[in-house]
């Protein structure tokens, strides 16, 4: 069982396929923040979440954040190996 939301995250990432850097681009985070969490230093800011949601919205945030359910909100096949569906403009 995957008991911190970090190791629930690296299952995401793995089954996206997508490296910590590539994720923290596509969500309009610093590359540090991803990293940080990951290390367990840090927790997921709102922004963090709010723009993994809005960018990955077959994500199941309740599974993400609290372990609760299945990693995709759609059980689809087609869900799971689409892309995300446009990466937030960098400010």
């Amino acid at each position: 069982m995957l008991t911190t939301m970090k190791d629930r995250l690296l299952v995401f990432l793995k089954a996206k396929g997508l490296t910590q850097a590539k994720f923290a681009d596509s969500i309009n985070v610093a590359r540090a923040a991803v990293s940080h969490i990951i290390a367990g230093r840090n927790l997921p800011s709102y922004e963090f979440l709010c723009n993994t949601m809005k960018v990955y919205p077959d994500l199941n945030m309740e599974w993400l954040m609290l372990g609760i359910g299945e990693m995709y909100q759609n059980d689809s096949r087609t869900e799971r190996t689409k892309e995300p569906q446009a990466a937030l403009p960098r400010t």
